[in-house]
């Protein structure tokens, strides 16, 4: 395999990296402002409960957050047809 074959790989790589970037920004961007105005929200019930769930989030998440992003990496690469 030549220098250039792998560059060409290495860059083709690169590019699926920023297109997962973006999404994730696209996305994560205004999921972030939802939870805020729920955050900051007058109705108590609803702050509380999004506070809850925020501030609750590391150490009852952890484990299950490790497994779903293991389940994403091994079928999204299915589903998406990257090899």
């Amino acid at each position: 395999m030549s220098l250039w074959t792998m560059i060409g790989l290495m860059a083709g790589g690169f590019g699926k990296t920023c297109a997962i970037f973006f999404l994730t920004l696209l996305f994560s961007l205004p999921l972030g402002m939802v939870v805020a105005l729920l955050r900051m929200s007058k109705v108590k019930v609803v702050s509380g409960i999004v506070r809850v769930i925020i501030s609750g989030e590391p150490r009852f998440c952890c484990r299950s957050w490790q497994s779903l992003m293991a389940l994403i990496i091994c079928l999204g690469q299915t589903f998406l047809k990257i090899n």
